[in-house]
């Protein structure tokens, strides 16, 4: 595995990376022991879906307690501790690197630089 990210939070680390057949892939630990994959699928208009984005980062979001895997292309899968509640937003980076999780605001960056994509 080619790992990308790591975050902690919740009382657990996960990783993601790439597999060697280039598929994304996370897992999780809550000592580091012992690790489980954590699915990267989600529902969309009621169908299955896979996250197929390469990993570029992880945050752990305290208030919400969940984890964000944000892709290359611009996808953010939402992790919660519910494995069946994934949820991916997407937005128009070309490139999303990291979501910084603050009280109020969330930045993404592109390759173009900061930019606030969202606000709460």
């Amino acid at each position: 595995m080619d790992f990308r990210a790591v975050a902690a939070g919740g009382g657990s680390v996960m990783v993601a990376g790439l597999r060697p057949d280039g598929t994304p892939a996370a897992y999780t630990s809550a000592r580091g022991t012992v690790w489980s994959e954590r699915m990267l699928d989600y529902t969309e208009q009621g169908r299955p879906c896979l996250f197929t984005s390469e990993p570029m980062s992880l945050s752990y979001d305290a208030p919400q307690d969940r984890f964000y895997l944000a892709g290359a292309d611009g996808a953010l899968l939402a992790l919660p501790s519910c494995s069946h509640c994934n949820a991916l937003t997407r937005y128009p980076a070309d490139t999303l690197f990291v979501r910084l999780a603050g009280s109020t605001k969330n930045l993404l960056l592109g390759s173009d630089g900061f930019r606030r994509v969202e606000e709460r």
